[in-house]
């Protein structure tokens, strides 16, 4: 039977554990807002899905974008810019007026036509500046039905090794209480 200090000990685990990991996603993601200030875009780290960039960009790339004043783009700068649906990063080809406005004609490297829309600046996330090989894959794994079980996974395992480290604690508490008390 579990009487209820312990219960209020699990109670008082759970929480602590809580806030733990909830501190430790804000440190992890915090860094991508600080980056996000320091480069002026709201999505300053995006990896890459598709192959419509290859071989400059691969699938599992991380691409690191930079926020631009409209001014600033030129045929054959590569940009992520919103899609309805997700973010797409792809070469722009061309500037083009239409009723008085200059929209951006983009192009996937591997593609070989000209996307179908054209892209408004306000559409636009930034200029890719940088790319990292390979480590979006992470990303990309964890967006599939198993790495929704790993996410998973990975959260009570790390719940089992905090509860376990915090029995363990007070176990040696309980001991240096008890050799005091000799």
């Amino acid at each position: 039977m579990v009487n209820s200090s312990s219960r209020g000990n699990i109670k008082k685990e759970i929480i602590t554990f809580a806030l733990a990991v909830l501190l430790a996603y804000l440190i992890s993601f915090g860094y991508i807002h600080v980056l996000g200030l320091i480069l002026h875009t709201k999505a300053p780290l995006q990896y890459v899905g598709s192959g419509s960039m290859t071989p400059t960009i691969n699938i599992g790339d991380v691409v690191v974008v930079k926020g631009v004043e409209f001014e600033e783009l030129k045929v054959g700068d590569i940009i992520s810019f919103e899609t309805p649906s997700k973010p797409i990063v792809h070469r722009i080809i061309a500037f083009e007026e239409h009723d008085g406005k200059t929209f951006i004609r983009t192009k996937g490297d591997a593609n070989p036509c000209p996307d179908f829309f054209l892209v408004r600046y306000e559409d636009v996330i930034g200029k890719v500046i940088f790319i990292i090989p390979k480590i979006g894959y992470i990303f990309l794994f964890f967006e599939t039905p198993l790495g929704y079980v790993a996410r998973i996974g990975i959260f009570l395992a790390l719940f089992v090794l905090w509860i376990g480290v915090e029995n363990i604690v007070g176990i040696f508490k309980r001991e240096e209480r008890e050799k005091e008390k000799q």
